[in-house]
């Protein structure tokens, strides 16, 4: 083989005193065959990039680019992604872990070559109360699942961690996941490309291993303006919704998930509402991009969506089958 098994990306930021036991959970895996991709985003914490350079020194798996100037967080994955070497690709971030030394090992085992992606279970940390939720998917995910009801769980319960799953590059290839992160948006940035995959692919689920997640302030998403992420979901939840319409017109069984994400789009959409005010008789959003995507989207979606729920779009494809 002239490259490692599996490609594991770290795209960084600062974070200093979290990376280093992201690190050191990396190195402690029982799979060995691995090459380990920093992209460092222009920290401007001290002692950062000496710390990654003597990293590099000691263990050649390791492999750090430094960016001379911030490139944002979806330039930095996709930098990542595209000095991938290995058949598998796996993300980590600098502020989350793996929950087990087999970590790699369990997802790997799941993979026999038809699989897209196996992710794993999850867990939550709420560094600022102590809470822990262990393995939170748990009852939500089981193999054996069609990717219609893969797509519903996705939409549904909106923790899927599909994205910090193990991928077959042979089947979901780098230019595919570069694509997850070729845009601009805040919220919800991976959900469109992720459940694209998931309806696109065969996927599966490992209970046994367990993404840890850490809740705090300090995450990305948290650090961003209230009403850009606002903005931003609710232009994920109607791309997405019209993936799954068009989806559902051809195969019936995407028909739960699609009416799911339609009432995600209009919870966003009544979410976007309370971020506005009524200036003169009129609803005026202070981001004006959220304004022209609402209505492009509602105008267009909204009939022919409610349209097809009372069984138009069923009859249309059942002509046409």
């Amino acid at each position: 083989m002239s490259g490692p098994l599996i490609s594991i990306i770290l795209p960084t930021r600062n974070r200093l005193g979290t990376i280093r036991d992201t690190i050191s959970q990396i190195q402690a895996q029982t799979v060995a065959e691995w090459e380990l991709i920093i992209s460092d985003n222009a920290s401007d914490e001290p002692g950062k990039a000496a710390y990654l350079d003597e990293l590099a020194a000691s263990d050649p798996r390791v492999k750090v680019h430094h960016q001379r100037e911030n490139i944002g967080i979806h330039g930095n994955w996709i930098f990542c992604i595209q000095q991938c070497r290995g058949r598998y690709y796996i993300a980590s971030t600098d502020d989350d872990r793996w929950g087990e030394k087999a970590y790699l090992e369990l997802l790997l085992a799941m993979h026999d070559g038809r699989v897209a992606v196996v992710f794993p279970n999850l867990s939550i940390e709420h560094l600022a109360g102590g809470r822990f939720q262990e393995r939170i998917l748990t009852g939500v995910y089981h193999n054996g699942m069609s990717r219609a009801e893969v797509c519903l769980q996705m939409v549904t319960h909106r923790q899927g961690v599909l994205m910090m799953g193990l991928f077959n590059l042979d089947l979901v290839t780098k230019d595919d996941l570069c694509r997850v992160y070729d845009h601009r948006r805040n919220g919800h940035c991976e959900t469109v490309g992720m459940v694209r995959i998931a309806r696109e692919h065969t996927v599966r689920f490992q209970e046994a291993a367990t993404y840890i997640h850490s809740f705090y302030d300090g995450n990305y998403v948290r650090g961003c303006d209230r009403e850009e992420v606002l903005r931003d979901s609710a232009l994920s939840n109607f791309i997405l919704l019209e993936d799954l319409r068009l989806e559902a017109l051809n195969d019936p069984s995407f028909a739960l998930a699609a009416a799911m994400q339609w009432k995600n789009c209009v919870n966003d959409a009544r979410a976007i509402s309370r971020s506005c005010r009524v200036a003169d008789g009129r609803v005026v959003f202070t981001t004006p991009p959220a304004k022209s995507a609402l209505r492009l989207f509602f105008s267009r979606q909204r009939k022919a969506f409610k349209q097809w729920l009372r069984g138009s779009g069923r009859k249309k494809n059942s002509r046409q089958a």
